[in-house]
């Protein structure tokens, strides 16, 4: 089976200049399907405006951007134009199967498929195969609203300080930045206490009752 690592690297080559959050998420989402022996790899990541053009163009022989035409034969394969894709700020990745040596491409949207896009829900991506009027099935996207959040699966140093805040607040846990379980009931235990929702979810209330702290 093709090294994990592999993976890693083939993707994050891909991804580009997207957002450090987005390559994080992203990374874990290939870790966590290599787990299930599925072998995950980001095709790409962060598009200039020019390239944007071009896809927008694919299949609108007529169109024309910044004086420059970008039409071309083929499929349409996107609606957003220049500046109207989440992939021109960064925030998405575009991703795929490969067998398990690593050799061969797949595309075929079956239950591994869906289920790379059920891990990569669980983790704070938006799917574009959940979109009803373009469903757009390779498409995963962070939404501005989920950069504040904390939640199981995380990593990272604002992991780190929220242990140290939680630790400091009296609930005992290993301070590794990695959001496990351990972490997770502490939070939930937090919450509990100070009679907000119980979700786990470090969210801008429970952020706001931390810093009190």
């Amino acid at each position: 089976m093709i090294a994990l690592q592999t993976l890693k690297k083939r993707s994050a080559e891909r991804m580009g200049k997207v957002k450090p959050i987005v390559k994080e998420k992203a990374l874990l989402l290939i870790a966590r399907a290599y787990e299930e022996k599925i072998c995950v790899q980001i095709s790409s990541g962060y598009r200039s405006l020019e390239r944007q053009a071009a896809l927008y163009g694919q299949g609108r022989k007529d169109y024309v951007w910044r004086g420059k035409s970008y039409g071309s034969a083929g499929p349409i394969v996107t609606n957003a134009k220049p500046g109207q894709s989440v992939h021109n700020e960064g925030r998405a990745v575009d991703f795929f199967l490969v067998t398990s040596d690593g050799s061969k491409a797949l595309w075929n949207v079956d239950n591994r498929w869906k289920r790379v896009a059920t891990i990569a829900k669980e983790i704070g991506f938006l799917w574009g195969g959940d979109w009803s009027s373009f469903p757009d099935y390779p498409h995963l996207e962070w939404s501005e609203a989920s950069y504040d959040v904390l939640r199981r699966g995380d990593k990272g140093r604002a992991v780190t300080e929220l242990q140290r805040t939680l630790c400091a607040s009296g609930y005992h846990l290993k301070i590794d930045g990695s959001f496990g379980p351990r972490t997770e009931a502490a939070v939930k235990q937090f919450q509990e206490d100070h009679a907000i929702e119980v979700d786990g979810l470090v969210g801008p209330i429970t952020q706001s009752l931390l810093s009190r702290h």
